[in-house]
Order: C-alpha cells, then sequence, then structure tokens
C-alpha cells in the first residue's frame, strides 16, 4: 500500500516538473495571443487565416459571392435603364436615337454576357433595317437624277453600314437589280480613283453591259466618259 502511494505522489512531482511547467506556460501564452487576435479582429479569423470565420462556413467564400451577386444586380439595373430609354425614344419616334440607345444596350449586354430580350432584338431588326432602306432610297435618287458620284458615295456608306449589322440581312426584295448595277458601278468608280486604269476599263464594261441587259440606256453617259477618260490616259507615254 505504501509503494502505491509513493508511486503516485512520485507521478503528480513529474507532472510538476520545470520541463511540463514551461511546455503549459507557453501554451497558455500562445493561447492568450490567438486569443487577442480574434478579439481584435471583432471576432473573426481574418488576420490568421486570410479568411473571416463567417467565409469558412462550408469552405464557400460567401463575402466573394456576395460581391460578385451585387456587381450582377449593378450591370442589369444597367441594361434595364438602357432599355427603358430606348423604349422611350421608340414610343415617342425618335428613331435615329432609338436605335442608338437599342444599340448600346446591345453593346453592354453582349459585354456582360446577357442575351438582348426579344423585344430589343426585334427593334434592333426594324430601326435597321429601315435606316438602310432611307439610305438605298437616297443612292436611288441620286442615280436616277444622274448625280452619279454622290449617288456612289451614298452607296459607300450604305455598305459600310451593312458590315456593322452582322445579324441583320437586307430583304432581297430591295433594289436587288440596282443593288447590283451600283455594286459595279461603285467598283469601277474606286479602281479608277486608285489609278488601275485596267481593271477600272473592265468594270466600266461590265457596268455598260447590265445597263445594256435592262434597257437602261439613260445611264450610260457616265461610263462612256470614264472609259473615254481612261483610254486617253493609258494611250499616253509612260
Amino acid at each position: 500500500m505504501e509503494f502505491i502511494f509513493n508511486n503516485k505522489m512520485k507521478k503528480k512531482a513529474d507532472l510538476l516538473s520545470p520541463t511540463v511547467l514551461v511546455i503549459i506556460a507557453i501554451a497558455v501564452v500562445v493561447g492568450g495571443f490567438v486569443v487577442w487576435i480574434f478579439l481584435s479582429q471583432g471576432g473573426k479569423l481574418s488576420g490568421i487565416f486570410g479568411q473571416t470565420s463567417d467565409d469558412l462556413v462550408g469552405g464557400t467564400n460567401w463575402t466573394k459571392i456576395k460581391i460578385e451577386t451585387e456587381e450582377r444586380d449593378k450591370q442589369i439595373d444597367e441594361l434595364q435603364k438602357l432599355l427603358d430609354e430606348a423604349n422611350d425614344l421608340y414610343n415617342k419616334k425618335k428613331y435615329t436615337e432609338a436605335l442608338s440607345k437599342y444599340e448600346d444596350y446591345e453593346k453592354k449586354s453582349m459585354e456582360y454576357g446577357v442575351e438582348l430580350v426579344k423585344l430589343a432584338k426585334d427593334r434592333l431588326n426594324e430601326l435597321r433595317g429601315n435606316k438602310l432602306h432611307a439610305i438605298l432610297d437616297e443612292v436611288f435618287r441620286l442615280y436616277n437624277a444622274k448625280s452619279y458620284d454622290q449617288a456612289m458615295t451614298k452607296y459607300g456608306e450604305y455598305l459600310d453600314e451593312s458590315k456593322k449589322y452582322t445579324t441583320f440581312t437586307i430583304s432581297e426584295g430591295i433594289y436587288t437589280k440596282e443593288r447590283n448595277l451600283w455594286g459595279v458601278l461603285y467598283s469601277a468608280n474606286n479602281l479608277f480613283n486608285e489609278k488601275k486604269y485596267n481593271e477600272a476599263l473592265s468594270k466600266y464594261n461590265a457596268y455598260l453591259a447590265i445597263l445594256n441587259e435592262n434597257s437602261m440606256q439613260e445611264h450610260k453617259a457616265y461610263a462612256e466618259s470614264k472609259i473615254k477618260e481612261i483610254n486617253s490616259i493609258l494611250s499616253q507615254p509612260t
């Protein structure tokens, strides 16, 4: 019995040895330091782990998700504002301004990865079609007035606008024959201005052939004068 008692006393003495006491003291100090940091961060562990205690629920960064959601909400609000402004301009029959605003909406929607609403798609097609038709009407007017240079300048505007509208194709029934004719004359004029006279000559002759096929002799004089000018240039000694 005395042996057992002495053995228990020895174990207690070992527990209170200087080494054990030092370890306990270090643990207390470290623990106190961690508690101090925790309290100084408002009860969060961001100072230690780089994330708040709230963020660590289920391993999900809820703060990041919240920020992304708020940013998305701002984008949707911005798109809705642009769409509302475009619709308002359309309803007021301010079609030029409406088209510009719908295109702003389209651009931002693509930037934010948001699909266009059907109403915006329909009105973009409508307004773009109307704009291209109006340009072609002016080309037609100028061409029939035999203002060929001005007509071709306007036709160039039509071609430039058409390139912008990759999702829209103008009806093939709109000035189909004339667009073919104008396209050849436009190309011929560009080649002439670039001093590519042999190529321009070929295009002007192709243009005259189309006029003859369609009994449009009243428009031949312009091309014939250009051909005469080219022949004069080509006949000059180099």
